[in-house]
């Protein structure tokens, strides 16, 4: 791990792992797990029945077959007892989602995607710092996925870690196969919109975290313009985000004095 990548030692940490990966966003970690894993024609995942549309259609993608479950009335969550009647022969791996803030019955879903032999999947982007039977959520399972476009403000960035080096090297030679899509000035006008969006709610931390999202997406025009795509860290840009993100969160009531108008608790979710 490089010197630049130190900001994810934190959540590695955390999620108890050793390796991370990070991505545009969760569906394409997820992809590229489902590809390293060799998920595909007629292989079935099981994943909760109520979620976001992009985890079952990656897994369409890649030819397998989502094994919708529904929840546990204690947690809302995935539920175990309905997991157990959901495995079938073709049955890979289980996707769980932590969702609304609460863990689910991750103990037990362990417990039977190990009976089984089968990859369990913990999804933490809704409970990040949560923890379950005093262990954080994201420790339990082979993988963990964290999006950052949900806690944190952020329009792009995910993580994948896992304990598993075979896999992670397939998921990384896969990532390095695939074309990166080139920052053109031509998607400025997205961010733009999203801004007199925000001016429009006024939502003075968001429009300073988007304030904040064109220059460093100028910056990265320049770089690629000097040098070659492969030569900036992308690692570092997402966490950058990600950091003043959090610094924004944490002096928000300050913020607060210098702009009164605004309103500073608009913290949406989107896939």
């Amino acid at each position: 791990m490089s010197s630049r990548d130190d900001h994810f030692q934190d959540l590695i940490r955390f999620t108890e792992k050793n390796y991370f990966l990070t991505c545009a966003y969760a569906r394409n970690c997820f992809y590229l797990l489902l590809k390293a894993l060799g998920v595909g024609k007629d292989d079935e995942v099981i994943v909760p029945a109520y979620s976001c549309l992009s985890i079952y259609k990656t897994i369409e993608e890649v030819g397998a077959i989502p094994i919708y479950v529904d929840c546990d009335e204690g947690t809302l969550n995935i539920s175990p007892e309905k997991i157990k009647l959901a495995i079938g022969i073709h049955t890979k791996l289980i996707y769980v989602i932590h969702a609304y803030g609460i863990v689910a019955r991750i103990d037990e879903i362990v417990s039977i995607a190990n009976d089984r032999g089968i990859w369990l999947v913990e999804d933490i982007s809704h409970t990040l710092n949560a923890q379950y039977n005093g262990r954080p959520a994201g420790s339990y399972g082979h993988f963990t996925i964290v999006s950052l476009t949900k806690l944190f403000l952020n329009y792009q960035g995910a993580v994948i870690t896992t304990n598993d080096k075979i896999v992670f090297s397939r998921m990384k030679q896969l990532q390095a196969g695939y074309p990166t899509a080139p920052k053109r000035l031509a998607y400025l006008p997205n961010y733009m919109y999203r801004l007199l969006g925000a001016w429009y709610e006024r939502d003075a931390s968001l429009i300073a975290l988007l304030l904040f999202k064109i220059v460093n997406f100028l910056l990265v025009i320049m770089k690629i313009e000097r040098e070659s795509a492969s030569d900036f860290n992308y690692n570092f840009f997402h966490m950058s985000n990600f950091a003043v993100r959090l610094f924004v969160m944490s002096y928000k009531k300050y913020l607060r004095l210098i702009t009164p108008p605004f309103t500073y608790d608009r913290f949406r979710t989107s896939c």
